[in-house]
């Protein structure tokens, strides 16, 4: 199939024209489309094609005369792989159905107050989504940016957008020009070893660590721990897929799925929409009652297991090339 093409878009990458436009595997992009051949393996590189973000709004097609069948989105890349998203709708689960689940032995936990931003300060809550993140600014509850001169990660009264232009921070309007830019370029999360962004185990990359404490946790228990319990046996219908192949998302890989630059072209690409004004659970502990999530607020927070049910969407790592 030719490839047609309305010009380049902001990062320089070619923009698809038409229906199932296939992109080069080498070519693929943040929100562009995987499927899968049916009944095959999609671990499997020549199983798959990547359809261009925008191009295919179905469940399956005919592409090269064989049928296919939406495997997920790409929202990332990391040690040479696609981090794809399942295309389904969101589960509200809980984290676990317990507020003292038995917890698989070894299994790490990264406590508050860690989380590093650009502005190289540590605090727990950190910007994620800089769009949601900008327009929450009065709610008394919640810790918010400090003020201009960054003399701490955080501040007693809320800085808002209002008071951002006030004569008062002279100083930060200078440096960054607009609210939103000073939320973007200073407090979002920096992922780094040590801290929930980074979570690691002994031998296990952060990369590697959704899929390794999913599988702890659905070890543990087949019942107790509903979130990674529905990644762990989820599985694409009418493709060889298996359960296993998909886990619940550490905060690197919601970091990586919530930054505004990928959010928007992510959500191009799928038909079941994310919403960063939902919050979602992650697998990384914070303590032996709670695990860390992305809020709807747009930061960083984390929650007791068996208090709140959050949105929940399995996601995976694929082998393109």
């Amino acid at each position: 199939m030719a490839l047609g093409v309305t010009g380049l878009d902001a990062n320089g990458r070619v923009t698809p024209k038409g229906t199932n436009v296939i992109i080069p595997m080498q070519g693929a992009g943040i929100g562009d489309i995987v499927f899968c051949k049916s009944g095959a393996d999609p671990n499997t590189p020549s199983n798959l094609l990547v359809v261009g973000r925008g191009t295919n709004s179905a469940a399956s097609a005919t592409l090269n005369s064989n049928t296919y069948y939406r495997y997920g989105v790409i929202y990332g890349f990391v040690a040479g792989m696609a981090m794809v998203i399942a295309d389904v709708a969101d589960q509200s689960l809980y984290w676990a159905t317990s507020g003292s689940p038995t917890l698989p032995s070894g299994t790490p936990q990264y406590g508050g107050g860690t989380c590093l931003m650009r502005n190289g300060k540590k605090a727990t809550y950190v910007q994620m989504n800089t769009a949601r993140n900008a327009g929450y600014i009065t709610k008394s509850d919640v810790s918010q940016p400090t003020d201009g001169l960054l003399t701490s990660a955080y501040q007693s009264t809320p800085l808002t957008a209002a008071t951002f232009a006030s004569a008062a921070n002279a100083e930060t309007k200078l440096r960054f020009g607009s609210w939103t830019e000073y939320i973007r370029q200073t407090l979002r999360v920096n992922g780094a070893p040590g801290t929930c962004f980074g979570a690691v185990a002994d031998g296990v990359k952060v990369h590697e660590f959704g899929r390794w404490m999913t599988k702890k946790l659905h070890g543990q228990s087949t019942t107790a721990f509903p979130a990674a319990n529905y990644c762990a046996t989820y599985a694409v219908a009418n493709t060889g897929d298996a359960a296993g192949n998909w886990w619940l998302a550490s905060m690197f890989e919601l970091a990586e799925m919530m930054i505004d630059d990928h959010y928007s072209l992510v959500n191009e690409g799928l038909i079941n929409d994310i919403s960063n004004g939902s919050s979602r659970w992650s697998c990384v502990r914070s303590s032996a009652t709670r695990a860390w999530s992305y809020a709807g607020n747009g930061m960083s927070d984390y929650y007791g297991f068996a208090y709140v049910q959050f949105a929940v969407r399995p996601v995976t790592l694929l082998k393109l090339v």
